[in-house]
């Protein structure tokens, strides 16, 4: 998209009962990540020593 690397994702938007009311789509823009990733700074949700947002370090320590 516009020269940029970008993740698009689909949610199925439901009723509490679980009747499908249609879906949801999200587009986001994804180059920083894969730039850090080709870097290989960015590893197991590590950005230089640092624990990303949204990564526990018990997800981290157990992929070691």
């Amino acid at each position: 998209m516009d020269g940029q690397r970008t993740l698009i994702r689909y949610y199925a938007i439901r009723k509490p009962n679980g009747h499908y009311l249609g879906a949801l789509q999200v587009t986001e823009n994804v180059e920083h990540i894969c730039q850090l990733c080709e870097q290989h700074v960015f590893e197991h949700g590590v950005v230089e020593g640092q624990v990303v947002d949204g990564v526990s370090s018990a997800s981290i320590n157990e992929n070691k």
